[in-house]
């Protein structure tokens, strides 16, 4: 296939030129700053509850050119704080990415447990009232809102509302979505009260995979992604032929750019992966696999729910909290992995 070199630009966040189809996760975010164009946040409605100070906002994501589509797109998300949090006694931070077809959510046990909490509702699932502020992706198919060609677009191939009418990893919304992920931890590291030390992420299901591919960023301190993420999706499972799941074209490229097992050899931060035995969507198999790839010097564990498919029982969800309570407070020693 002939190479042509195109650039993609997040204002100027994004520098480098890049191949047609970029050859590697790392070469395609090699040139990016989330940092770099100015969030525009939106406080659309503040209020107290229990012992927390909550908004809902919009920010952007920044400004994305391609040679299809320009666009700017707007993240509604709830922020979350503890009362007590502020310039002098700053908190730990996380960022909580929803699964599919679900929507952002206040997370009062996480403020109440001392965090500041931001979901952002990359779904475009209404959040409150039809005529609430709500996450707009400016004609680009990123959420499940809205026409045929503007949901969830996995793919890189092009189509009529993505970023390019080349192939190219960005036209897929998982890169979207980890765009709107980063640019959270922008928001939070520019907020008073929050410590930008100490900032994790986690999510459940498309949650997860999205958790995957946000915390290769060396601001995240903590991660701690749910049944999805593993990568190798697009394989046979070994002795199961034809359990692999099916791509119409660009599938070797997607596997090097998009699919999380290019994720897993960037990610340096503490990470925790809660799995459960008979899951779909992220087979033990495969999350074993995929967290082999992990640099020697990343701290990691695997928690898993015995019997259960794509959910947990309280006890496994416990060492998320634990994770966190371990790598961003210190206040817990977690067990080290067995010899």
């Amino acid at each position: 296939m002939r190479k042509l070199l195109c650039i993609f630009c997040l204002g100027a966040a994004f520098e480098s030129a890049f191949a047609l189809t970029p050859n590697a996760a790392e070469e395609l975010w090699a040139g990016y700053d989330a940092r770099h164009d100015s969030l525009k946040v939106e406080v659309v409605r503040e209020w107290d509850q229990g012992n927390g100070h909550y908004k809902l906002i919009r920010y952007s994501a920044g400004r994305l050119e391609g040679s299809n589509k320009s666009a700017e797109p707007m993240i509604a998300a709830y922020y979350g704080t503890p009362k007590n949090a502020s310039k002098e006694h700053p908190v730990p931070a996380l960022v909580q990415l929803h699964g599919g077809g679900q929507r952002a959510a206040l997370h009062d046990y996480w403020v109440e447990m001392g965090y500041a909490v931001i979901s952002i509702n990359w779904g475009a699932k209404a959040l409150e009232g039809p005529d609430t502020p709500n996450t707009d992706w400016d004609g680009l198919a990123a959420g499940f809102i809205g026409g045929r060609d503007q949901k969830h677009w996995n793919e890189i191939t092009p189509g009529p509302n993505t970023l390019y009418r080349e192939p190219h990893p960005m036209n897929s919304s998982w890169m979207l979505i980890a765009t709107a992920a980063r640019r959270a931890l922008t928001f939070l590291e520019q907020q008073q009260e929050v410590d930008a030390e100490k900032i994790g992420v986690f999510g459940h299901s498309m949650g997860g995979r999205s958790t995957v591919l946000t915390v290769m960023d060396p601001r995240v301190k903590a991660a701690c992604p749910s049944v999805g993420g593993s990568g190798f999706l697009y394989e046979d499972l070994w002795g199961v032929p034809g359990s692999a799941r099916t791509m119409r074209e660009n599938q070797e490229a997607y596997r090097k750019t998009v699919g999380c097992q290019a994720y897993w050899p960037m990610i340096k931060c503490p990470i925790l992966f809660l799995g459960a035995s008979n899951d779909f969507n992220s087979p033990t198999e495969w999350v074993v696999k995929g967290m082999n790839l992990l640099p020697e010097t990343t701290d990691s564990r695997l928690a898993l729910a015995p019997h259960l498919n794509h959910r947990f029982t309280p006890e496994t969800y416990a060492a998320r909290v634990l994770w966190f309570e371990s790598k961003l407070k210190g206040n817990f020693e977690f067990p080290q992995t067995a010899k």
